[in-house]
């Protein structure tokens, strides 16, 4: 059979994921924590596997907010990777995770700084414009825009911009475009603001009804956001971006 050959720890981690994506983040935990126990004793509390294990429960912590567990697993990580051979995408895709989690709970001076690293590292091996990196433009991106530095907030905006805003694109140009809308709202440039919500909602619209890289949530996500820009600029846009994220099967909380 297929899965016949798979070791229980991959089979548990796999069953984590599972659980994980359905948002079912008891039995996830569960789960990872079984993997991590049986990596631990095959290899040590050093090895590469024992560091996979870490990161999965640690993003689980984030997805929960459970910030104060989530932060020593990050760090234990990023011990076990200094002192291991692990690629350098592996390396910057932990420093990506360790960004986003320092924004998520507001640290935002530290995320510049963690998503500045993951950045040049991305860059050392994937060059300035693989469809991988324009991701990390964008945390970066979020990162300088909520200190402030909105310059450079504005030129990694663009450099994600530069990769995504194509012909055939699935949506994730209009995530850039609403978080730069956001960036000119906070700075009271509503008129710009509105111009880069409408342009966001033109590029989702026009990505189809399931884009590859955006689920429902995250769309309703997008409209939410434009309609919170536009709630004192443009009511009549900011309703109808509300009756988008409902017709998604979005409820007022």
């Amino acid at each position: 059979m297929k899965g016949s050959s798979k070791t229980p720890r991959h089979s548990t981690r796999g069953l984590g994921n599972v659980f994980s994506d359905q948002g079912n983040f008891e039995k996830a935990d569960e789960a990872y924590l079984q993997a991590l126990a049986i990596d631990e004793k095959s290899t040590g509390r050093t090895g590469i596997k024992v560091g996979n294990d870490l990161v999965d429960l640690a993003e689980s912590y984030r997805a929960q907010k459970r910030y104060a567990e989530a932060e020593p697993l990050y760090r234990r990580v990023l011990a076990i990777w200094e002192n291991s051979d692990v690629s350098p995408i592996d390396r910057a895709s932990l420093l990506n995770n360790m960004c986003i989690f320092q924004w998520s709970k507001h640290d935002f001076h530290r995320a510049t700084v963690t998503c500045d690293q993951a950045l040049k590292l991305w860059k050392s091996v994937l060059g300035d414009s693989s469809p991988s990196i324009a991701a990390i433009y964008q945390n970066a991106a979020n990162a300088h825009r909520d200190v402030g530095d909105y310059d450079v907030a504005e030129r990694l905006y663009d450099s994600a911009l530069a990769i995504w805003n194509k012909p055939g694109d699935d949506g994730r140009a209009a995530t850039v475009l609403i978080s730069k809308a956001q960036m000119y709202a906070s700075q009271g440039n509503l008129g710009k603001a509105e111009e880069l919500v409408e342009e966001s909602i033109a590029h989702l619209d026009s990505s189809g009804p399931v884009a590859s890289s955006l689920d429902a949530s995250g769309r309703i996500e997008i409209y939410l956001k434009g309609a919170s820009i536009m709630e004192h600029r443009n009511s009549a846009l900011a309703l109808l971006l509300k009756s988008k994220a409902k017709a998604l099967g979005y409820k007022d909380q």
